[in-house]
């Protein structure tokens, strides 16, 4: 078996005040069935100086949190704030909503329908620029290189379609779109899971140099334990829409304290992945 890749630095500075803030946030939707809550009620902190990883199998509230992050999902009780101010509200005017879309941005699992087929990888990544910053020709060409660079892109594939690149490589533009705009905070929801074991290293280790570098808060969503215990420095465990356990990543590693999260040390540990 081998060992648990755990997150052995940090960078979270004692006192720096939350950038992104869920308070009391829940979410019920109503289906044929009845109301099924798929989150109850929990707090969330993000700063720009930590990587915190919501880890829960299928149908455990963590990308429904994540979308109520990002505001793609109103809560059904509670509020997400972005540095105090109601994003919800923010959503509502035109400036509030790109301030807050400038400053935080969300990778999605499945990069085949987050693109538009017909435009090129250079489009896609401009677009954000453009509609969020105001950066347009030479400006947005030089900050499009440089994010290339950093995520060691091949600049010639700007050009391409996304159906001209591999998974990989479409997950790292992905990436260059949200980073583009020089986000405070990136929320990544399972970026890996759908990429090959080979693959899969040198986008995290991508992602994990990128925000400390930059100072940008990282939410990384996911199922599996190893690639979030090895990028992020917190763990939060959820369970049927509740927060089961959360703590440093060491900590909860070596010393669980819910049975659910030594279940899924105990299966990693089964099988070695």
């Amino acid at each position: 078996m081998s060992e648990l890749p755990v997150a052995t630095t940090s960078r979270r500075t004692t006192g720096t005040p939350a950038v992104l803030e869920a308070r009391g946030v829940s979410k019920t939707f109503t289906t044929r069935r009845g109301a099924v809550t798929a989150v109850q009620t929990l707090d969330f902190s993000l700063d720009p100086t930590s990587a915190v990883g919501i880890i829960g199998e299928s149908g455990s509230g963590k990308s429904t949190l994540s979308r109520m992050l990002v505001g793609f999902e109103a809560p059904s009780t509670g509020r997400v704030y972005f540095n105090g101010t109601d994003v919800q509200a923010m959503l509502r005017t035109p400036g509030g909503r790109r301030e807050f879309r400038a400053a935080v941005q969300y990778v999605a699992q499945d990069t085949s329908s987050s693109f538009d087929p017909r435009r090129t990888l250079g489009d896609a990544v401009a677009t954000p620029l453009r509609l969020l910053r105001g950066i347009t020709g030479t400006a947005a060409r030089e900050r499009m290189a440089e994010v290339a660079a950093e995520l060691r892109l091949n600049p010639d594939f700007y050009e391409r379609r996304p159906a001209q690149v591999s998974g990989g490589q479409r997950q790292r533009f992905a990436l260059a779109r949200a980073l583009v705009v020089r986000p405070r905070i990136l929320l990544c929801d399972e970026v890996v899971s759908a990429l090959d074991v080979s693959v899969q290293g040198a986008v995290l280790n991508l992602v994990k140099e990128y925000v400390e570098e930059h100072d940008i808060g990282l939410a990384f969503v996911s199922h599996g334990l190893p690639a979030t215990a090895f990028i992020a420095d917190e763990l939060m465990i959820m369970r049927h829409g509740q927060v089961v356990e959360r703590g440093r990543t060491g900590q909860v590693v070596t010393d669980p304290q819910a049975a659910y999260t030594r279940d899924l040390l105990d299966a990693y540990r089964a099988t070695g992945a």
